[in-house]
């Protein structure tokens, strides 16, 4: 039975993967099946959202939310999944700009193709 979806974090996803995939709305939720997709919430405030499907984890916040509470948003999301499970996956757009802060986060490529880029984390290089 797939996890009730709260509809404020799949419209903050959909605006940001619609700026860059041709998807309706109806489309982007039919994905999300089988996501844990969940508020991130530091200091009793819902900044963004983190989806996670095994392993692999998408975070998606605003820049300005997101460089005041980076060392938060780190622990609350990449520490205690990879202590969870071991070690994380992401994908990106090979054009969406996230490769240094990916690979400054520790993340190491994995596969690279005309579109996407594959990335795994072992271990945080920020503390």
């Amino acid at each position: 039975m797939a996890k009730t979806i709260a509809i404020d974090c799949v419209g903050i996803l959909y605006n940001e993967v619609s700026k860059q995939v041709p998807i309706t709305r109806s489309e982007y939720e039919k994905t999300l099946v089988g996501w844990d997709v969940s508020p991130i919430n530091i200091g009793g405030e819902d900044i963004g959202v983190m989806m996670r499907q095994g392993t692999e984890i998408h975070i998606c916040i605003p820049k300005e939310k997101a460089l005041k509470h980076a060392r938060q948003i780190i622990k609350k999301c990449l520490v205690e999944n990879i202590q969870k499970y071991g070690y994380l996956t992401t994908i990106s757009l090979k054009d969406s700009g996230v490769t240094r802060f990916l690979e400054r986060l520790g993340f190491c490529k994995t596969n690279e193709d005309e579109a996407f880029i594959s990335y795994r984390l072992d271990t945080i290089k920020i503390k």
